[in-house]
C-alpha cells in the first residue's frame, strides 16, 4: 500500500465554482465557499416484539451552502422576475477541486434553489468585500470527473 502524502491531498482552496442561471455561465459570480452534500434519508422501525430498531435507506436529500461575492446583478434580476410572476430561474452550480498528482474532481448540481437571496448588505464596521451566504437545495447531481487513485 502506497504511503499517503499531504502534498497529494487537495486543499479546499485548490478549485473553483461556477454558477449558471437560465443557461448563462456567470464568471463574475465568485464563490468564497461551495459545499454540496447528499444525505441519506433513513427510516427506522422496531417491529413488534423486537427491542432493536432496524434501519433502511429510503432516499436522498441534496443540500449544501454557498458564500459568494456580490459581483453581478443577474441573480437578483432573476429572482425579481420570479417575484413578478415569472418562473424560478434554472440554476446549476459546478465546482472542482484539483491537485497535480491526483487530477481533478468535478461535480455539477442541477435544479438548485438558493434559499436566501441577499439584495444588499451594509456594515459601517466592516471594510471587507460584500459576501453573501445561503443554504441551498438541489434535485440532482452528476460527477464530471474524479480523482485518480
Amino acid at each position: 500500500m502506497a504511503k499517503n502524502r499531504l502534498r497529494d491531498m487537495p486543499s479546499q482552496k485548490d478549485g473553483k465554482g461556477y454558477i449558471n442561471i437560465n443557461g448563462r455561465q456567470l464568471d463574475a459570480f465568485v464563490f468564497t465557499k461551495l459545499s454540496l452534500d447528499s444525505e441519506v434519508v433513513p427510516e427506522e422501525r422496531a417491529f413488534l416484539g423486537e427491542v432493536v430498531k432496524q434501519h433502511a435507506a429510503r432516499g436522498l436529500n441534496n443540500t449544501g451552502s454557498i458564500a459568494f461575492y456580490h459581483c453581478t446583478p443577474d441573480l437578483i434580476q432573476a429572482v425579481k422576475e420570479y417575484k413578478n410572476g415569472g418562473e424560478y430561474p434554472e440554476i446549476t452550480l459546478q465546482g472542482y477541486a484539483q491537485v497535480a498528482s491526483r487530477g481533478r474532481c468535478e461535480v455539477i448540481a442541477t435544479d438548485v434553489i438558493i434559499n436566501k437571496i441577499s439584495l444588499l448588505s451594509l456594515d459601517d464596521g466592516n471594510d471587507g468585500s460584500m459576501i453573501f451566504e445561503s443554504d441551498i437545495t438541489f434535485d440532482d447531481f452528476d460527477i464530471i470527473s474524479n480523482f485518480e487513485v
